[in-house]
């Protein structure tokens, strides 16, 4: 036997001839003829075949038998997909998790995915899933009803399907949820402004939904998706709709002329049950009523110069404008003999309308065209307009045109030079000039220009014995002091010089100066400088020496000192500097105190607590008991003229002298009254390695407070055992400042000390710490106790439900410590019981809940003195029901208690229903018998149908009985049809549950022999394994055959009339019992007939 590729599957025939022999079937014997290839065969392939036979004399060989095409190898199948998890996607939907099998030869077409109810026989399949990524996500959807068990199976579908691997199906039925409510319909826009709209809607039903709120959501239509940001939540329409029956939502704050649309959907307790989103049409808001045009728009007279004017007007009407700003446009006119434009500022290109700052408020309408940055030429003509512009730009205002063109002024006129300039009222500084201005011109005035130069005169030693003097002209400074216009207006015709040099003499000189527009030119030239005399500062004089001081009122910390100033003649008063000194404080060194002199001159007095900021740190007050010498002098202020660019001048010597209490006078502090120790000084709070300490400060006296000091020592320590505790001294131990408590604010009068040692008793005192140690508390005194140390929780906590009513708890002690054992205490308490619904769908209470509560001691888990036993079983639970468990140790001293160890939500198992009972079967025929029995208590249960199942005494597998799975509890008796005649059957029945494991356990009845039918002999077929028998008119079509002895098996195989008996435990051989056979005329369905589950043929 030889083989040839045809082709592969998916190509052209290759034609090429390469005959390969099968070894396999040289081998075999000449009949029968056939045999088994097996080796180098490729997968997904047609292949041609020719057969010889050989002999052993070669001149007998005969011919080549050759069939092209004849024969294909399969394709290598895909994998089954891995099913990794089937969960409920709605309430009518499945959604399957899985990872794709190898591919291998399949070309993908797709997932054939199909589900089945629970209890029923016929699977729908659905639409292909298309995606094939790792994982794939397929979802089974449409089912006939919610919260229902569904199975689901998925199988990949190739172009040929012999590729296709088998059906897969998940192995647990899965409950889909309860049904949403439905979406609200009609949402239906009620009123629609420019800013606002008034919505209502129609509730749908609300199913298995239990309300909660009202969810509204609201996003910008199709025309304005770049500015959109999605959908988002209305929160004001939350407290509108307080609920079910409130359908009704104003929305604000929209904005104008906007498409949106609505949405709104129902949510429920549990968000399962939340319905999909009612949408509303899309809609527009309206446009806004716009702000009115400017009003009486017009020039404001005289104000029309060579580079700007003044525009006025009145604001329109507001309509639903909410003021933004004014927006003026200036345009200049083409055509028009303007001056050039110069190079210094900016122009507006000529016939378009530019934008020109004018920031004013609404009520109060005035702008410049032509203030800068943007210019205006001169001899320029020039449009304006306005307009009223608003936050909503769908509210602005129409633009208001002045009703004439502007052309601005020619300036060419220069201001004429100031006249008259005199110098008058002369000091050490300043001097002041009075002028009479020269005639404006065309210059817009704004400011005068005044300049100062100094002449001062040197001697310099030519020759030893000459003295050569001569007058040193500086260069001209420009004094800016002048040029403000608010403070040295046009018609006030004088200035005040400041910052001159003392004694020194200079010359002066005015120009009026113009509107920054115009060229330098019309500015007017400078005034002549001061004639014959000039200015001449005068001699400053010193200020005199104080008088008069003394010193009073001394405390431990302070004393007052007053003086009586002298004249301060020339001197521009700064402060009084008063300076103390005491050689055990500050060493020798005078020092300010700064809490003087900061006041107005003609106070001059002062007390001294301190000396200057920073000294000696934050403690720098006085020291008490302690001489002080003082002295005072008026400071002036320092002052260097801007004509002395070397700083040859300053004025420390017009500070008057130093003023020196006599040491007679000297003050000495006082001896503090030191603070009495707190009141009340008491211990709580004790734990392990802390406690709390409480206080009450009494009155401070002379105590300047720094900070509480707490101490502690050590005094005692215990240990304890079962039925005894010893408690020991503990000697020569220090007293340990607590950091904790060393603290800075009088106000504190409670801390916590830490990291003490356990079980032991402490000696605590604490005083109050003064900046002066003399003034400082004697100690208060308490003892302490601290407690001895927690056993640690207990570990490794395990809770199972061994029965629906009780937990067993398993756990492992922690390390006792210092706790001498007592007993186990565990507690429960209920996060969700009551009703059978409630315990299976209800919410699970919240830990804060007020019905949340632990409960007592649990009896039989304190196992007092069974310390290492670390297991107990808690009784008296509910079924189905969720808790809370906690466990701690209990100690003989309770204050060694561990802490607890707390396992929430642990569920106890479900009650399942009772089985049925009182099952009877009666009314039996050849081929059905009456099934009646009695419903039992339900416990756990949420009933979902009765299962019935039958299977012939012989026969392993059970077989369901659909017409017996009714769903209604109360229905308790069915038909069972399609039965063997003259068969003995089991029967079982069990009530089936929303969740199974709260099914029941099956009722069993005793075997039931259904009636004998038709006998037909078929008597004996010793040689054949055969034989058929003709039913002629008696229709009969449903046999059971009745053997007399032996383990003979046989099977029936229906055409027509007639009937094929065959005997299938031995292929070869007949049978010699007299076989008869019990039959009917069966009329059910075929898929209703219980047949006999036949062992297979042992050869095909």
């Amino acid at each position: 036997v030889e083989l040839n590729v045809n082709r592969t599957v998916g190509s052209p025939v290759s034609g090429i001839m390469n005959w390969q022999e099968s070894v396999q079937c040289r081998a075999n014997a000449r009949l029968p003829t056939s045999c088994s290839i097996t080796d180098g065969l490729q997968s997904n392939t047609f292949y041609d075949i020719r057969i010889t036979e050989t002999c052993v004399d070669p001149n007998a060989i005969g011919p080549t038998l050759t069939m092209y095409d004849i024969v294909r190898t399969r394709p290598l199948r895909a994998t089954v997909p891995k099913l990794v998890n089937a969960y409920a996607a709605s309430a009518r939907s499945v959604a399957l998790l899985f990872y794709p099998g190898i591919a291998n030869e399949c070309i993908f077409q797709g997932w054939a995915m199909e589900w089945k109810l629970e209890g029923t026989d016929f699977w729908t399949m659905m639409e292909r899933c298309m995606v094939r990524t790792s994982p794939t996500t397929c979802l089974a959807s449409d089912f006939p009803q919610s919260q229902s068990y569904y199975r689901v199976r998925i199988q990949e579908k190739c172009e040929d399907f012999l590729a296709e691997p088998e059906m897969v199906t998940w192995p647990l039925a899965v409950l889909t949820w309860p049904e949403p409510a439905q979406p609200p319909t009609n949402v239906t826009i009620v009123t629609l402004t420019a800013y606002n709209l008034t919505f209502s809607f129609e509730p749908g039903d609300p199913l298995d939904c239990t309300w909660a709120t009202w969810r509204v959501q609201i996003i910008l239509g199709w025309d304005h998706v770049e500015k959109s940001r999605g959908w988002y939540d209305v929160g004001e329409c939350q407290p509108q709709l307080p609920n079910r029956y409130n359908v009704t939502c104003s929305i604000t704050g929209l904005s104008s002329f906007t498409q949106y649309q609505l949405r709104v959907k129902e949510t429920c307790s549990s968000y399962i049950y939340d319905s999909a989103w009612g949408l509303s049409p899309l809609f527009r808001t309206n446009m806004p009523i716009p702000a009115g045009p400017p009003e009486d728009v017009h020039m404001k007279p005289g104000s029309l110069t060579a580079f700007f004017f003044d525009l006025m007007w009145k604001a329109g009407v507001e309509g639903q404008c909410i003021f933004k700003t004014w927006v003026m446009q200036v345009r200049e006119v083409e055509g028009t003999e303007a001056f050039l434009a110069l190079p210094q500022f900016t122009y507006a290109e000529i016939g378009v309308f530019a934008t020109h700052a004018c920031i004013v408020p609404r009520d109060a309408p005035q702008c410049r065209p032509g203030a800068l940055p943007l210019a205006l030429k001169m001899n320029g003509t020039y449009d304006v307009r306005v307009k009223e512009t608003c936050t909503d730009p769908n509210a602005d205002g129409e633009w208001t045109v002045l009703d004439h063109t502007v052309t601005t002024l020619v300036a060419t006129i220069p201001a004429t030079a100031p006249e008259n300039l005199t110098v008058r009222n002369d000091t050490a500084y300043t001097f002041l000039l009075e002028y009479d201005p020269g005639q404006p011109g065309d210059c817009y005035f704004t400011g005068w220009d005044v300049e100062v130069r100094e002449n001062w005169t040197e001697e310099i030693n030519a020759t030893n014995d000459t003295n050569v003097t001569f007058l040193n002209r500086s260069d001209w400074v420009q004094r800016i002091e002048c040029r403000d216009e608010d403070v040295f207006p046009r018609a006030q015709k004088r200035c005040i010089v400041p910052r001159l040099r003392k004694h020194s003499i200079y010359d002066a000189r005015v120009r009026e100066t113009c509107y920054e527009g115009y060229y330098d030119a019309l500015q007017s030239d400078f005034s002549y400088e001061l004639p014959d005399r000039q200015a001449e500062t005068l001699v400053p004089v010193a200020a005199t020496l104080p008088s008069g001081i003394g010193a009073a009122n001394p405390g431990p910390y302070s004393f007052s000192v007053s003086w009586t100033p002298g004249d301060p003649n020339d001197c521009v008063y700064a402060i009084w500097l008063v300076e103390i000194n005491a050689l055990n404080f500050t060493g020798g060194k005078w020092v300010e105190a700064d809490e003087c002199g900061r006041e107005p001159r003609p106070i001059s007095r002062c007390i001294i607590t301190r000396l200057s900021s920073g000294y000696l740190g934050p403690e720098a007050h006085l020291k008490s008991n302690t001489e002080y010498a003082v002295r005072v002098k008026e400071y002036c202020e320092t002052y260097t003229s801007i004509y002395d660019s070397r700083g040859r001048e300053r004025a420390l010597y017009l500070d008057s002298p130093r003023l020196y209490l006599p040491a007679a006078m000297e003050p000495r502090t006082l001896v503090p009254i030191p603070t009495l120790p707190p009141l009340d000084f008491a211990v709580s709070e004790e734990d392990q390695t802390s406690f709390r300490l409480d206080w009450t400060p009494q009155v401070s006296n002379d105590c300047l407070f720094r900070n509480w000091t707490i101490e502690v020592q050590l005094d005692t320590h215990c240990i304890s055992g079962s039925g005894y505790t010893t408690c020991t001294p503990v000697l020569n131990q220090n007293w340990t400042i607590v950091p904790s408590c060393t603290l800075t604010t009088r106000t504190e009068v409670n801390c916590k000390a830490y990291n003490l040692q356990s079980y032991s008793f402490y000696a605590v005192r604490i005083k109050e710490g003064c900046s002066d140690a003399t003034a400082e508390s004697a100690y208060a005194t308490t003892r302490a106790e601290i407690w001895p140390a927690h056993a640690t929780v207990p570990e490794n906590l395990t809770i199972t439900s061994p029965t629906p009513f009780s937990f067993l708890l398993k756990w492992g002690p922690g390390d006792p410590n210092e706790c001498v054992f007592a007993y186990w205490d565990v507690r429960v308490r209920e996060r969700r019981v009551g009703s059978v619904f409630n315990r299976w769908y209800g919410p699970v209470l919240a830990e804060n809940d007020t019905n949340v509560t632990f409960g007592e001691t649990v009896a039989s888990c304190r196992l007092v003195g069974q310390r290492e036993l670390a297991e107990c079983t808690v009784d008296g639970l509910v079924s189905d029901a969720i808790y809370d468990v906690e466990i701690k140790e209990q100690c003989i001293d309770v204050r060694a208690q561990s802490a607890w160890t707390v396992q929430e939500l642990v569920a106890t198992i479900p009650a399942r229903a009772f089985d049925p009972t009182n099952v009877t079967i009666t009314n039996v025929t050849q081929t059905t018998f009456l099934l009646e029995w009695t419903a039992s208590a339900p416990r756990d249960c949420i009933f979902r149908t009765w299962e019935t199942q039958v299977k012939p005494v012989e026969v392993l597998d059970w077989i369901p009985v659909p017409e017996c799975s009714l769903p209604e509890r109360n229905a308790t008796d069915c038909q069972i049809v399609g039965l063997h005649s003259f068969t003995l059957y089991d029967i079982r029945i069990r009530e089936q549950c929303v969740h199974d494991t709260a099914d029941s356990p099956y009722a069993l009845t005793d075997a039931l022999q259904t009636s004998l039918g038709t006998v037909v002999y078929i008597g004996t077929s010793p040689v054949i394994n055969s034989k058929t028998y003709d039913f002629g008119a008696t229709v009969l079509n449903s046999c059971q055959y009745k053997t007399k002895c032996c383990a003979d098996e046989f099977a029936a195989c229906y055409h027509g009339s007639k009937m094929d008996l065959l005997r299938t435990d031995m292929v070869n051989a007949g049978w010699g019992q007299d076989l008869y056979l019990s039959c009917v005329a069966e009329t059910v369905p075929e898929e209703q007939k219980k047949r006999l589950t036949a062992r297979p043929p042992s050869t095909f």
